[in-house]
């Protein structure tokens, strides 16, 4: 009793593929339409950023105003993104904003990014209207609770933007009184 299997060709798939084509098709079909379909049902997410640079600001003592001269060194990018994505000040946002979510549930809607003279915060939402509100109350808190970190490196960007926007303004200046000699 010897009985031979036969082995299965690639004629046999193509056979059973033809056999069920009108399935395979009507199948694939309605999954495709289906995930178009859902795809719709997806509600939009709005973002809006607002980018901080650090500064140090004027401390006031009695008549007189100076600059702040506390020496900071150069903070690690995790020191302003755990002071941004405090527990506290997400609650105070919350709370602010009449939202009534707890930190923990507004993790997936705020994110820090550090770059090199300050951060940039920003708000995500299926709100239209959400993301503007809240980043600009977290920067207002931010602002008042954090303010009176100084950063060195970002009072040193903001006298070279301010030095290099001079340098451009005093040759745009000296360009358009060439044109203008250049038209007479």
């Amino acid at each position: 009793m010897n009985e031979y299997e036969r082995e299965i060709e690639l004629y046999d798939y193509i056979e059973v593929l033809l056999k069920y084509k009108w399935v395979i098709l009507v199948t694939t079909l309605f999954c495709g339409g289906l995930g178009i379909m859902r795809q719709d049902e997806t509600p939009p997410l709005y973002e809006a950023d607002v980018v901080l640079i650090m500064k140090s600001l004027p401390i006031q003592q009695g008549s007189s105003t100076q600059a702040a001269d506390v020496p900071v060194t150069t903070q690690s990018s995790g020191f302003y993104e755990a002071l941004a994505l405090a527990d506290d000040l997400k609650q105070a946002l919350s709370d602010s904003l009449d939202l009534n979510l707890s930190p923990r549930s507004m993790d997936g809607m705020l994110k820090v990014e550090v770059l090199d003279p300050g951060i940039r915060l920003t708000a995500r939402a299926h709100d239209p209207d959400l993301p503007i509100r809240l980043v600009n109350s977290w920067a207002e808190l931010f602002v008042e609770r954090n303010g009176d970190l100084n950063s060195e490196e970002g009072n040193n960007y903001y006298d070279y933007v301010e030095s290099q926007y001079r340098i451009a303004r005093g040759r745009l200046d000296t360009t358009e009184v060439e044109l203008y000699a250049f038209e007479r």
